[in-house]
């Protein structure tokens, strides 16, 4: 009780609901609640925690071939979540202080109207993607599509913003005295379907890979961060940007 009260009196931060949410709730749970906070209730909470405190209780160590003190340090980690989450809710306020007090501060501005975000962003739930997150590399517009953060009209929107803001292969390729302006035509009327330029320039035979993974290194560092579109269209705020950075981070990493 006393582990309790202190909790509760300290001021949450978002990492610490971001940790809480982690420990209790699988990726799917994780991401519809992470934005959408306010859509979580006591009793998701309460059957997540008895769901992993019986996973993961030291008792069950030897069963899991597990070792006891990483169990129990996991287990800890569970029970702490869960007052963490519980704190949250059963305060009226809980949730609105943790949104405009512990992590908004610096990065909040005027509420936005959905009347000011562009008029062919869908929000129809039907434009959401439903099924899981692909076993697959993602670019930062797929990863919040997949993770059901956006709709398939923002993602074509974001990824178009991406491509007009950024300089083409061929563009850098001639700028780097790699090509010439009949060699970037020979490769365009070359184009196999789906063939990306750095490919057929490879297949062609007129860039090797060193050539064009320098193209494609400088055109990385040329690009305007597509968090920039999210951010100035006011689709997601810049903490939020970072926290999926992070994230589609750590999903790439098991693919690469």
């Amino acid at each position: 009780m006393e582990e309790q009260r202190e909790l509760t009196e300290k001021e949450l931060t978002y990492e610490d609901f971001k940790f809480a949410l982690s420990n209790l709730f699988d990726n799917d749970s994780y991401n519809k609640y992470v934005c959408n906070f306010k859509k979580l209730e006591i009793k998701t909470v309460k059957k997540a925690f008895r769901e992993k405190a019986k996973e993961f209780h030291p008792d069950k160590a030897v069963i899991l071939g597990e070792d006891e003190k990483k169990l129990e340090t996991k287990f800890k980690d569970i029970n702490n979540s869960y007052q963490i989450l519980i704190s949250l809710l059963s305060d009226k306020n809980g949730l609105n202080k943790l949104s405009y007090g512990s992590f908004d501060n610096r990065t909040r501005k005027k509420t936005v109207k959905k009347d000011n975000i562009k008029k062919n962003y869908n929000t129809d739930k039907g434009s959401f993607w439903k099924g899981s997150i692909p076993n697959r590399i993602l670019r930062f517009s797929e990863f919040l599509y997949y993770s059901k953060v956006i709709n398939r009209a923002i993602l074509i929107e974001s990824l178009t913003w991406q491509f007009k803001n950024r300089p083409r292969i061929g563009e850098i390729a001639l700028e780097c005295n790699l090509l010439t302006n009949n060699d970037i035509l020979k490769i365009l009327r070359n184009l196999k379907f789906s063939e990306k330029f750095g490919e057929a320039a490879i297949r062609l035979g007129i860039l090797n890979q060193k050539d064009v993974n320098l193209c494609l290194h400088k055109q990385k560092n040329y690009n305007c961060p597509i968090g920039t579109f999210f951010v100035e269209n006011n689709i997601l705020p810049k903490y939020m940007i970072d926290h999926y950075i992070e994230r589609q981070k750590k999903h790439n990493q098991k693919y690469v």
